[in-house]
């Protein structure tokens, strides 16, 4: 069976909605006024964020709004969201560590501030959520790379610094 899409892990998956770990949202400690691309037709109620953009808002073609998250579908259509989020330039998104990447070079390394994630994310796949929305643990969903956090504006660039002794360490770009 062919996978579809870019998986989060080394499953076979036949999807690319994955949820954030309610853990990252608390170690930023930061109010999102958007959530461009909250995934499935279902708000996540662990997001913090005022507004959710969900697969029918299609957020990636959407106005973007004050400080945005941003935990884009993972494959061939990351740099168009990271490209998005560098022009809006207030937020974090969430993407693999894909330092070789044309797109990282393009959006990422102008960015901020970039938090490279210790371990590897377990994600929430979208059929486990109301169960880890009641226990809170995540089962055999461990990404298949490493990931980071990418802040544009001072104010998310805080938030990762903040962040940082219980995610994982932090740069900024010196040229």
């Amino acid at each position: 069976m062919k996978s579809s899409g870019f998986s989060h892990d080394f499953k076979k998956n036949k999807t690319n909605e994955w949820y954030t770990p309610t853990y990252v949202f608390d170690s930023l400690g930061i109010k999102f006024d958007m959530d461009v691309a909250s995934p499935g037709k279902d708000i996540v109620p662990w997001i913090p964020a005022k507004k959710h953009l969900t697969i029918r808002d299609d957020g990636l073609h959407s106005q973007w709004q004050g400080t945005v998250w941003c935990n884009p579908p993972y494959g061939r259509e990351t740099s168009n969201w990271l490209e998005k989020m560098y022009e809006h330039n207030d937020g974090i998104a969430l993407v693999f560590a894909r330092i070789d990447t044309s797109w990282f070079y393009d959006y990422c390394r102008p960015a901020n501030a970039l938090l490279f994630l210790k371990g590897r994310v377990k994600f929430i796949r979208h059929d486990q959520a109301s169960a880890y929305v009641q226990d809170g643990k995540v089962k055999n969903n461990g990404s298949g790379a490493g990931s980071m956090l990418v802040a544009y504006g001072e104010r998310c660039e805080r938030a990762l610094f903040g962040a940082s002794s219980r995610l994982g360490p932090v740069f900024r770009y010196v040229s």
